[in-house]
């Protein structure tokens, strides 16, 4: 795994004061100021895994309420699926890029459908992979500075995304019509 991919980052957790506290967002916050300035910063020489590593760094510890760390993990495992992703990825990756492209869900919205979806047993449907999955990449998403600018552009990159899956979106939406109960996770029903 990359010098600094997550199970890298997680190790080091002892390493800031001795015992670890259960502090997840100050853990995070010290993981991003190691990273800044890093050679991950020099995004010419990423790799997308190292990329997105450093980018959930950023979405996780992000204090907005309505949760960007979920459009940044639909966005790239749909963006990155290939044949051998699990169909209860890919759906739950453009179910959240449905949910909040086409129907305003926030990602705290998101997350809590996923939740509800995961409860519920199914053989998850096999979407069609399109062999472009849009111009925008994650490593695009780090090369702009933390703050307003790289939110917007994960926003950007997710519509690109859902854009190359547009073929999917009946799909999606029978699927989710089996759960009418799923509207209750957004703030009013069908945005």
């Amino acid at each position: 795994m990359a010098a600094f991919g997550l199970p890298s980052i997680i190790a080091i957790k002892p390493r800031f004061g001795g015992n670890f506290s259960g502090n997840l967002s100050e853990h995070y916050r010290k993981v991003r100021e190691l990273l800044s300035g890093s050679r991950l910063r020099q995004t010419k020489s990423m790799t997308e895994r190292e990329a997105f590593d450093e980018l959930i760094c950023y979405t996780v510890t992000h204090r907005d309420p309505a949760f960007i760390h979920q459009y940044a993990v639909d966005a790239f495992a749909a963006q990155t699926a290939d044949e051998h992703t699990k169909p209860i990825k890919l759906t739950f990756a453009l179910v959240g890029l449905y949910l909040h492209q086409v129907k305003r869900f926030t990602g705290r919205e998101v997350q809590r459908a996923h939740q509800y979806l995961a409860r519920r047993k199914q053989a998850w449907p096999n979407f069609h992979l399109p062999a472009d999955r849009g111009r925008i990449s994650v490593i695009d998403i780090i090369a702009r500075p933390p703050g307003p600018e790289r939110d917007r552009a994960i926003d950007d990159w997710m519509a690109v995304v859902w854009g190359a899956y547009h073929h999917a979106e009946e799909e999606v939406r029978t699927l989710l019509s089996k759960y009418p109960g799923l509207a209750c996770y957004a703030r009013t029903p069908d945005k």
